[in-house]
């Protein structure tokens, strides 16, 4: 009985990996031939990578071991030291000893060094570095890079937003070169070009700002008055 069991379970491996499609792929090193099945195989259950993996594939499952790439989507849990689903989306959670870097992700990342999602995230993030293109969640980070727009909460060391971000944000400074809307909390909160809402600080200051600054110095080019201290307002467009 129990070989009757092992021969069917091998058959249906050997017929899924045929198919393009294994439960089960181990990978010393790849691209090469170290892989098992294939590079190319989609992998529907879980994925070892001992320690390196480049499959061509996608995953829907679990992956593990220290370095994990895929060329297509990831579906799933992926806990390596690091993690890169090329110019595909992640959704699920990913645990990068070193960096989780992905094209858009959908879930949570937790990475030891560095986030880096080129399109866009949509959860929530944990890392001293997190870099994304638009950023929809809540992220605690050391140093925060949104180049798109964004909205959401973030807490970090230093928060710069390239374009437009709209939320609440904790920082040592934070930085808006476009329009920044809702909370602003920080050491110093600059925005370079247009801030709505409330900006709470030591320094707070904005070339066009509509709502309150609360601050040592709050410098408002459209304020009551261009600077003051302690309070500074606007409620013009």
């Amino acid at each position: 009985m129990k070989k009757l069991v092992a021969s069917a379970l091998i058959a249906m491996s050997a017929a899924a990996a045929t198919a393009g499609t294994t439960w089960l792929q181990y990978s010393i090193y790849s691209p090469g031939d170290l892989m098992l099945p294939w590079d190319r195989s989609d992998v529907h259950g879980i994925r070892l990578n001992m320690p390196y993996g480049n499959n061509k594939g996608h995953l829907l499952g679990v992956d593990f071991g220290f370095a994990g790439i895929l060329s297509e989507r990831m579906t799933g849990c992926q806990f390596t030291g690091f993690n890169m689903v090329d110019l595909a989306t992640s959704r699920g959670f990913q645990f990068g000893l070193v960096a989780n870097r992905t094209k858009e992700i959908y879930g949570v990342q937790l990475s030891g060094i560095l986030n880096w999602n080129e399109d866009a995230a949509y959860g929530v993030q944990f890392a001293p570095v997190n870099i994304n293109g638009e950023f929809y969640g809540v992220q605690l980070s050391g140093f925060s890079w949104l180049a798109g727009s964004s909205c959401g909460v973030v807490a970090a060391g230093f928060l710069m937003s390239r374009n437009e971000y709209k939320g609440v944000s904790f920082a040592a400074l934070n930085y808006g070169l476009q329009h920044v809307s809702g909370l602003q909390m920080g050491g110093a909160n600059l925005t370079v070009q247009t801030s709505s809402g409330l900006q709470l600080g030591v320094v707070n200051f904005a070339k066009h700002h509509e709502g309150v600054q609360i601050g040592i110095v709050n410098v408002n080019g459209v304020g009551f008055l261009p600077c003051l201290p302690l309070v500074n307002f606007n409620f013009t467009h």
